[in-house]
């Protein structure tokens, strides 16, 4: 999953929290969910999921991550 932030023009760094949903049976470990950056390297993050299936994986993962848009 791609997502793109848009510099609205505030400027500094922004702390962004989203979900990602997931289909059954695809996580059962948010550890395993890296955030990278437009060039690929990984971005310090936060993760937990949420709200877990009878089978044990998680409906969604939330993250959170420190960003400037205008970088």
């Amino acid at each position: 999953m791609t997502v793109t932030l848009v510099d609205n023009g505030a400027g500094g760094v922004t702390r962004v929290s989203f979900a990602v949903p997931l289909g059954a049976g695809q996580l059962d470990d948010a550890s395993q969910v890296r955030v990278l950056d437009a060039a690929g390297a990984e971005v310090a993050a936060a993760r937990r999921g949420i709200a877990a299936r009878d089978d044990g994986s998680f409906r969604s993962v939330q993250l959170q991550v420190d960003v400037d848009p205008a970088a």
